[in-house]
């Protein structure tokens, strides 16, 4: 003998999956996300290296030399600072809740 069905609840209709539209769009944002902050600690790891690597130039630089050294050393600072910036953004962007996704009607 069959059970009679129950009427959808609220609850039920919330586990209902979203519109393949939505649901692609969702996952397209989630994706562009994920490959910015991928983008973004890229380029803040080679700013880091270069800064690395000029701060070591300036720490070998005869006396002569130093003072562009230094400016150089500064210069790749500022670029790893600038890039640290565009990572923690990106992280941030990760961070923030999606929209909710409706359910089907």
């Amino acid at each position: 003998m069959r059970r009679p069905r129950l009427p959808l609840t609220r609850t039920r209709a919330a586990r209902r999956p979203a519109p393949p539209a939505e649901a692609q769009r969702v996952k397209e944002r989630c994706t562009r996300l994920v490959v910015e902050l991928g983008n973004r600690a890229q380029s803040w790891r080679g700013a880091a290296l270069d800064a690395e690597l000029a701060f070591r130039r300036w720490q070998s630089a005869s006396a002569g030399e130093r003072g562009a050294a230094a400016a150089g050393y500064l210069a790749a600072i500022d670029r790893e600072e600038k890039a640290a910036a565009e990572y923690s953004r990106a992280s941030a962007a990760c961070c923030t809740p999606l929209p909710q996704l409706r359910a089907a009607s």
